[in-house]
């Protein structure tokens, strides 16, 4: 889930000239000249030629106004081009114009959220955080906090950082009239709903941010809102009510304006993981695989958010019997989450203990049981974010336990399984693989 801030789109989008008129500042013609020649050329979408022109505007820079709002024209240009590490060098530098500029708390901002995109999009997470941490500690007004606080509260939510996230959204929800924010928190609580098996509690605020994208008509969060939906109705096990929502989901995806393949590959995600449930694991296959391509070519390999789609995929070769090809989706998986995310990364475990459930499948019980004991170790450090996952792991460990013929081994996780659930509600692992 992500809603985008529209301040960093608006703030490319100023003239020169009313940027100056607004400053005080004289008249650098020629830095004018190429800056709208840029402004203009990405509008078209020439970005090549933006990045001459911005070039040409940071070589005739005077003045930090200047040099601030040429990096940020070539940050967008390396945006545009899908070339996000380039495009975070120069969202830095003008950020770090933008914070020592008296009056320009709003081109800070935007500087900030332009640059934590950025670094998500290269899957550079913790800088990417520190993006956002170093933004709200800047001259950020209340608008543009709310950005920020909800694109940190969405970041900590996609690394399973339940705890975190959580109190971030509430606070936008509370302090935000901005109906964009207001949207983005509810699907984002609604979101954790889910993972915590709330299901009428999920269901109902995804049918109110759904409607409300429709009332300022944002197809984008519609998207969004619908896939929560859809995603909410799956895990708690109603496919009939799954499939409608997941399949206008991808439909709405593919009107976006402009265009975003990655909400179209997260929406495929979803459907190939209720084809898998539906027991069609050839399309189920077949919509993972354009999902993983569609994502791959816009962040490209190893990013963190193709994570999840190897799994289905790791899932789906292993319940036809295709362990080889199940191994190495999922050993690509933990390699992605590990390197960016830590070995003992929540993430990280629970791919693990995926990968232990396709060796159970071909029998490999040791190997097995191996990796659901690696995997426990992070769970129970990281408690707070783990519980709505942990007791699901340890009632798939103990199963295997007693496959093997240690039952004295598999009473205790069973009930510290029935613990957890008793202290709160408790979530569905999403790409469990424990379901047939």
């Amino acid at each position: 889930m992500r809603a985008l801030g529209a301040a960093y789109l608006l703030f490319v989008s100023f003239s020169a000239a009313r940027l100056f008129a607004a400053s005080g500042a004289p008249d650098n013609t020629r830095w004018i000249v190429a800056n709208n020649a840029g402004v203009a050329a990405i509008h078209d979408h020439r970005f090549d030629d933006a990045l001459r022109s911005f070039r040409e505007s940071w070589q005739d820079a005077g003045n930090s106004t200047e040099r601030a709002t040429a990096a940020f024209g070539l940050g967008r240009a390396f945006e545009k081009m899908n070339r996000p590490a380039d495009a975070a060098l120069w969202f830095e530098r003008s950020a770090a114009e933008w914070r020592n500029t008296p009056g320009r708390a709003n081109q800070f901002a935007a500087a900030s959220h332009s640059l934590f995109s950025a670094y998500r999009n290269a899957g550079d997470y913790p800088r990417a955080e520190q993006a956002l941490r170093d933004g709200l500690t800047g001259p950020v007004d209340a608008p543009h906090r709310a950005i920020l606080t909800s694109d940190l509260a969405d970041l900590l939510r996609e690394e399973g950082r339940v705890s975190e996230s959580r109190p971030l959204f509430d606070a936008v929800l509370k302090d935000s009239p901005s109906p964009i924010r207001q949207i983005d928190a509810i699907i984002g609580l609604a979101d954790l709903d889910r993972q915590t098996r709330q299901w009428d509690s999920a269901l109902a605020r995804l049918e109110s941010a759904a409607r409300m994208a429709r009332e300022i008509h944002s197809v984008e969060l519609e998207t969004f809102a619908v896939r929560g939906m859809g995603n909410a109705w799956l895990d708690s096990g109603n496919i009939a009510q799954a499939e409608p929502l997941l399949r206008r989901a991808v439909a709405l995806s593919e009107t976006i304006e402009p265009p975003d393949p990655t909400e179209t590959g997260d929406a495929l995600a979803c459907l190939g993981f209720l084809y898998r449930m539906e027991g069609k694991p050839g399309l189920a296959e077949d919509a993972l695989v354009r999902a993983l391509e569609i994502k791959r070519g816009v962040l490209g390999d190893g990013h963190p958010q193709l994570a999840s789609i190897l799994q289905m995929l790791a899932d789906v070769s292993s319940g036809t019997g295709d362990f080889e090809s199940a191994r190495r989706y999922t050993r690509q998986s933990i390699d992605i989450l590990t390197s960016h995310f830590g070995e003992d990364s929540v993430a990280a475990a629970v791919a693990l203990a995926n990968s232990a459930e396709i060796e159970v499948r071909a029998q490999n019980f040791e190997s097995a049981r191996n990796s659901y004991q690696r995997a426990l170790v992070s769970l129970r450090r990281y408690r707070a974010d783990a519980a709505p996952l942990l007791p699901g792991v340890l009632e798939r460990y103990a199963a295997l336990l007693k496959r093997m013929h240690r039952g004295r081994e598999a009473k205790p996780l069973i009930a510290e399984a029935r613990s957890i659930r008793s202290a709160k509600p408790v979530a569905v692992l999403a790409e469990s693989f424990a379901s047939k």
